[in-house]
């Protein structure tokens, strides 16, 4: 049972990586020896998750899915944690108390709201409820639980049900730990017999509204219990081995490695000049707008080559299917398109803090575009991330098709551009493809890129800037520039562009 668990979190673990779900702070995620439950501290700069080996005894007994989506749940609820719930638990716990809040119900309300945030970044749902016997609510917080414990899909009769689930809903849109302690003080207005209930759910509220050293914890508050005292977190830590760390960044690049043999997985091709990947917190993008605008660059990939006879129904009949003795069956004609050859494509993304907001959205959209035509087979694509980091310049190459969580975690977080570098450490790519794109702002303030050094490569470069253009320098350092102020008018001049 204990290999089981072992072996699914590291599984779990690498697959997480992978998808930018854990960003770049450091990880060290262990199985915890008679403990039932999952939980999560941070010390010492450094997220320790702790799994229990005893967490499929909370299996219904008559259960017959596989344990390895259930044990991964227990990880993923644990990771979102670390990722967005307040790192200093002693000042929520203080808040609470100041406003009479048990802690548990405070554990119950964040659980909603970070596993929430962790749906909509990964599309995965927790299904507690299909592994776990839920009881019929007889109390408001039970009916908090059960919705929870069923990824917001419960129903129930039981009186002020409404009102507990439009709770639920403020929970889960609620933009941070505090907000959720806000809400907190409405909920104990309505439901002012909370303090109780929660003790149903043997929670035991200490004085100041700190939990109380008590076995049946829920997980964050043995978190809480975990950062406030050194020789509770000592025991833990002997309690439990250690199953993957991220401590040391190589680590992590060589169990990618080690998985494949290639250094690729899911189309990723690690490529940096830094073992961490440049991948951080996913942010919401237009998915369904990069769809859409793909459709107005198909064109340019694609020619018209007439009519061929099928035995598909359309509006062109094909009349000579209609004459005596015809032997086909073909009795209709449709329109043939036949692709050009495949283009490369390599776009450079500019990862400084200066495209933060607008701009970077604006470029994962542009990505999102050459991602719908990578994977319906009219490009192929290469996308390299550049920045600085601690004054060394990064970057990380992958291959598209991505999945959409990748484009998502693109990020604009650092302290300078290096394109330079990044383009000087990725000729091969650039000299192999027959368009280059660079999305960035034009405002280079590290190492220059020398146009004719590309020259004398073969390779002539596109900048890209989606948004208020003024101080955008695109022509200084790029061969052609596309400024524009809409995605839509982007796609335009990339109409134009491609067609040559």
């Amino acid at each position: 049972m204990e290999d089981l668990i072992q072996e699914t979190i590291n599984d779990t673990y690498l697959d997480m990586i992978i998808d930018g779900v854990m960003g770049q702070e450091k990880y060290d995620i262990r199985v915890r020896k008679n403990f039932s439950t999952a939980c999560w501290s941070y010390k010492d700069e450094t997220h320790v998750i702790f799994i229990g080996e005893d967490i499929l005894k909370q299996i219904a007994e008559d259960n017959t899915l596989d344990t390895s989506y259930y044990i991964s749940s227990f990880l993923y609820h644990e990771v979102s944690h670390a990722v967005n719930t307040i790192k200093d638990l002693s000042s929520v716990t203080e808040a609470l108390g100041s406003f009479k809040i048990p802690f548990s119900i405070f554990n119950l309300a964040e659980d909603a709201r970070i596993e929430h945030l962790m749906r909509e970044k990964t599309e995965r749902k927790f299904l507690w409820s299909d592994y776990e016997t839920i009881e019929n609510p007889i109390s408001a917080v039970q009916a908090l639980f059960n919705i929870i414990q069923s990824d917001g899909k419960y129903e129930s009769d039981m009186e002020n049900f409404e009102s507990v689930f439009n709770y639920y809903l403020r929970f889960t849109l609620a933009k941070n730990s505090y907000e959720v302690v806000e809400i907190l003080t409405e909920w104990m207005e309505e439901f002012p017999e909370t303090e109780n209930q929660c003790e149903d759910l043997k929670d035991q509220q200490g004085e100041d509204g700190n939990p109380s050293d008590e076995l049946s914890l829920t997980d964050l508050m043995e978190s809480a219990f975990l950062q406030a005292s050194e020789e509770r977190f000592a025991q833990a830590m002997k309690d439990s081995i250690s199953v993957k760390s991220s401590d040391d960044g190589a680590k992590e690049s060589e169990s990618v490695e080690s998985a494949t043999g290639t250094g690729e997985l899911n189309s990723i091709s690690i490529e940096s000049s830094s073992t961490a990947s440049m991948l951080y917190g996913y942010k919401d993008w237009d998915i369904e707008k990069s769809k859409d605008l793909s459709l107005m660059l198909e064109n340019v990939f694609s020619s018209k080559k007439g009519f061929v006879n099928s035995k598909k129904q359309s509006k062109r009949l094909n009349t000579k299917a209609f004459r005596p003795y015809s032997y086909t069956n073909k009795r209709y004609k449709r329109q043939e398109i036949s692709r050009q050859d495949k283009k490369n494509i390599s776009i450079v993304v500019d990862c400084s803090g200066s495209m933060h907001g607008q701009a970077i959205d604006n470029m994962k959209i542009v990505l999102g575009v050459f991602n719908e035509l990578c994977k319906s087979g009219y490009v192929d694509v290469t996308m390299h991330l550049s920045g600085v980091r601690n004054r060394d310049a990064i970057h990380e190459t992958f291959k598209f098709p991505v999945t959409d969580n990748v484009i998502g975690c693109i990020p604009a977080r650092y302290g300078a551009e290096g394109l330079e570098s990044c383009i000087r450490n990725n000729m091969p790519s650039l000299k192999n493809s027959d368009f280059v794109f660079v999305l960035t702002d034009g405002d280079i303030c590290d190492t220059p890129i020398n146009k004719e050094d590309l020259h004398a490569q073969g390779i002539y470069t596109t900048g890209i800037f989606i948004g208020a253009y003024e101080a955008c320098y695109l022509n200084r350092w790029f061969d052609k520039g596309i400024a524009v102020l809409k995605v839509e008018d982007c796609v335009d001049e990339l109409v134009s562009h491609l067609s040559v």
